[in-house]
């Protein structure tokens, strides 16, 4: 009986790890295309420094 409420908890915590750890990444990977779109949507005179 044990086994089997254990198993949901279990993969609820690692779940919520990935996706924490997906939060994180995908925050930085949306920072990195942010300051990308923003490099290139900008003058060449900024681009180029």
């Amino acid at each position: 009986m044990a086994a089997p409420l254990r198993e949901p908890a279990a993969r609820g915590a690692t779940t919520a790890r990935s996706l924490g750890c997906n939060v994180k990444a995908f925050s930085r990977v949306k920072r990195r295309l942010s300051r990308e779109f923003m490099t290139r949507s900008a003058p060449s005179s900024l681009s180029a420094t």
